[in-house]
C-alpha cells in the first residue's frame, strides 16, 4: 500500500509539471520519486525495495521526457534540472544494487555449475559471492566415485563467484567424479 500511495504521489507530481512547467516543479517531482524509496534495506524488505526502485526509476524516466518536451523552461533552466536527474538515477542504483546484495546474501552457497577446463583444471561457479574464502575453499574436494579424494589447490577468481581447482593429477576420462 506504501509503495502505490508513493507512486500516485508521483504520478501527482508529474500532471503537476504538465500543468506548470518550472524547474522547482520538475525538482519537486524528482524528489517525490525518489523519497518514495526505502533507503534502509534488509533481507526482509530487498524485494520489495527493488520493486519500488523500479517504479521510482520509471518515473524518473517520465519526468524525463517531460522536461525534454518542455518549452517554456530554458535550456540553462533544464540544466540543473538534468544534473538532479542524474543524482536522483546514481541512488536509484546504488539503492537497487544494495537491494541485489542482500537478495544474494540470503541465498544459501551452492555449486551453480562445474566445467572440465581441461584434464587438470575444474571450473567451479557458485551462485553467489564467497565472502570467506579461506574457509569456504577448503571444502571443495574433487572425489571419484569409490575412491578417496584428489589432491587440488583451488584459486577464487576476481568475480568472487568462480573457482578453479587445478589437479595434482590429470582425470581420467572414462573415471565418474
Amino acid at each position: 500500500a506504501g509503495l502505490e500511495a508513493a507512486i500516485a504521489k508521483v504520478d501527482v507530481s508529474i500532471k503537476a509539471i504538465e500543468d506548470k512547467a518550472t524547474p522547482l516543479a520538475f525538482s519537486k517531482a524528482i524528489a517525490t520519486a525518489v523519497a518514495s524509496v526505502p533507503t534502509n534495506v534488509t533481507v526482509e524488505n530487498a524485494t520489495t525495495v527493488k520493486a519500488a526502485v523500479t517504479a521510482a526509476t520509471a518515473q524518473l524516466d517520465a519526468i524525463a521526457e517531460q522536461v525534454t518536451a518542455c518549452t517554456n523552461v530554458t535550456e540553462a533552466q533544464k540544466l540543473p534540472v538534468a544534473k538532479e536527474m542524474a543524482d536522483a538515477k546514481t541512488a536509484m542504483e546504488a539503492v537497487a544494487k544494495k537491494a541485489d546484495q542482500a537478495i544474494e546474501n540470503a541465498q544459501e552457497l551452492a555449486v551453480a555449475s562445474v566445467e572440465a577446463v581441461n584434464a587438470k583444471e575444474i571450473k567451479v561457479v557458485f551462485n553467489k559471492t564467497i565472502v570467506d574464502s579461506a574457509t569456504n575453499l577448503k571444502g571443495i574436494t574433487v572425489k571419484p566415485t569409490g575412491a578417496e579424494s584428489l589432491a587440488a589447490t583451488s584459486k577464487l577468481q576476481k568475480d568472487g563467484k568462480t573457482v578453479i581447482l587445478t589437479l595434482k593429477n590429470a582425470l581420467e576420462q572414462s573415471k565418474g567424479y
